[in-house]
């Protein structure tokens, strides 16, 4: 039987930027991304350039070839003014498909213009690009020297908290591309910034990236081996069927990880599956499953336990809005439980 999971893309494909509701979902680390969480709200690293080249030298090919009609933009010092400048010159790159050293030329000047301000996001968006398209593009060093010139580009407490914001996003993409290599970077990344922002909160949130990344790796592994373990053996594993839904549910992939957890070895995630798979959750029947979820957490650790959780929370959110009264503080009280 051919494996159900999704197998890891390769380097070179093109990651898909969401939101990791079924993960660690800290208060601190909303707080820490609320920095730029709404300048960067509708963003992803999509891939719109060229096809990749491998006999590109985009290095000496883009020299010489920045857009005149952006030089009043580059000399603006304004922070917010040099970061829609890179986000502009990141859309003009994905418009240009028929020259492709004007391309990495538009994308190495993004990095350097986001990065000069502070928006690794936006830097780390245009590498990621310029990557896609030259076989040869110096990643490494670009993301380097863009690491170094937003640290360079902060100087008071809230712009350090910004750019551990961003690094922070940044964890979350790779989380969610399974590239928990680069997550890992980028969260070494953040706890460093963070200590420069001298906020508790700041700081709480990223060491909670850095030890959250190696557990989402294990998890990742282990859904890779449940897989072929549940096609080995016609998906008749409560094992397997435990380790594959834990991972789905921390992609938000509900509909394929209900009924692998209802037939999972955990009875408590077992019976929450089973129960919402029966009915759609609202009001006071919302609060009873959440409450499933969340108290089946007790019975897990780590990363699988925090996807419970949070799962759980994710269900008192959408039911908040049908409560009152005491109702709805008992709710409130078991979501800050689930946080």
């Amino acid at each position: 039987m051919r494996p159900a999971y999704p197998r890891a893309r390769p380097p070179c494909a093109p990651p898909i930027i969401c939101a990791r509701g079924a993960s660690v979902s800290a208060s601190g680390q909303r707080e820490a991304r609320a920095a730029v969480a709404s300048a960067n709200a509708s963003e992803s690293f999509d891939q719109t350039g060229e096809v990749r080249s491998g006999t590109q030298r985009p290095e000496r090919q883009g020299e010489g070839r920045y857009p005149l009609n952006y030089k009043d933009d580059l000399a603006r010092t304004e922070r917010l003014d040099r970061r829609l400048c890179a986000k502009k010159l990141v859309e003009e790159a994905g418009a240009t498909r028929g020259n492709p050293a004007s391309r990495y030329a538009l994308l190495k000047l993004a990095s350097e213009t986001a990065s000069s301000c502070g928006d690794i996001w936006t830097a780390a968006r245009a590498i990621f690009n310029a990557e896609q398209g030259f076989s040869r593009a110096p990643g490494d060093s670009m993301r380097s020297r863009a690491i170094a010139a937003a640290r360079l580009s902060c100087s008071s407490s809230e712009e350090w908290s910004a750019l551990a914001g961003s690094f922070l996003l940044l964890v979350d993409d790779a989380v969610s591309r399974d590239d928990h290599t680069q997550a890992a970077l980028w969260a070494k990344e953040a706890a460093a910034v963070a200590k420069q922002s001298g906020s508790p909160t700041v700081v709480r949130a990223a060491q909670e990236a850095v030890s959250d990344v190696p557990e989402r790796r294990k998890l990742h592994e282990k859904a890779v081996k449940a897989d072929l373990a549940l096609a080995a053996s016609d998906k008749n594993d409560p094992a397997a069927a435990l380790d594959l839904g834990l991972y789905l549910l921390s992609k938000r992939n509900i509909d394929r990880a209900l009924p692998l957890l209802a037939k999972s070895s955990h009875k408590g995630v077992a019976a929450a599956a089973t129960l919402e798979g029966q009915s759609t959750p609202d009001g006071e029947a919302g609060i009873a499953l959440a409450e499933k979820w969340i108290d089946a957490a007790k019975g897990l650790q780590g990363a699988a336990a925090r996807t419970v959780r949070a799962h759980g929370g994710e269900i008192l959110k959408s039911c908040m809005k049908l409560l009152s009264g005491a109702s709805k503080a008992r709710a409130e009280n078991r979501l800050q439980e689930a946080l």
